[in-house]
């Protein structure tokens, strides 16, 4: 016999019951998606700052345009 553990109702009441293999594959496949979470913030993280890195070179290429033309 399978053991088996309830997890929660269906709208008629009747009990939803899942093996502990159903249980630990959806848990390994919550971490799975959990770390491609992590993975997409980093990458994110890293566009940010070089997006920013970049808003900041063309500041100062356009002050320092600017204080050339002023000569």
């Amino acid at each position: 016999m399978k053991r088996a553990i309830q997890i929660t109702q269906d709208a008629n009441g009747k009990p939803e019951v899942y093996t502990h293999k159903e249980i630990y594959t959806q848990v390994d496949e919550i971490r799975v998606i959990e770390q491609k979470i992590d993975t997409l913030t980093t990458l994110m993280k890293a566009k940010k700052e070089t997006l920013q890195e970049m808003t900041l070179k063309v500041e100062i290429d356009n002050i320092q345009g600017f204080v050339f033309d002023a000569f």
